[in-house]
């Protein structure tokens, strides 16, 4: 009967233990379904973000067409305001003896030359065939 005895508090040590293991388990998987809600919601905010940002996008053709009329724009606005227009649109600016450098802001990555928009009668920004080209000390070259 001693035997017994030892056998059944063997027993419930045992079914203790179980008892703490599946309670640690079910806790577990209460956080893990937490973490997954979380992960999902976060999802679906960042899906929204997505559909925003890409909602306000503006196409190449809505710029053009908004560029049209730039000149009278610009007549209309103030001093203070042509400067923040040119500062905002402007990322560096570069100015040399015979060349004029302007990195525009936005990462454009290729303007199309004046043949490109059928423009037949030159650029402003192409350099003059009579200009004489410059070596590195700023010499004229042969």
């Amino acid at each position: 009967m001693a035997v017994e005895g030892a056998s059944c508090r063997g027993c419930r040590c045992e079914q203790q233990g179980l008892e703490q293991a599946r309670t640690f388990v079910t806790d577990a998987l209460r956080a893990l379904a937490q973490q997954r809600d979380d992960l999902e919601h976060g999802i679906v905010d960042v899906d929204r973000e997505i559909q925003a940002v890409e909602s306000a996008t503006v196409s190449a053709d809505a710029v053009r067409a908004a560029l049209t009329n730039i000149t009278e724009v610009y007549e209309a606005l103030q001093p203070y305001e042509r400067k923040e227009l040119v500062r905002l649109l402007l990322q560096r600016a570069e100015v040399g003896e015979r060349r004029i450098t302007l990195e525009v802001r936005g990462g454009l990555r290729e303007i199309p030359g004046p043949a490109a928009l059928g423009d037949k009668s030159g650029s402003r920004s192409e350099r003059p065939g009579w200009l004489p080209d410059v070596d590195s000390n700023h010499e004229p070259t042969d």
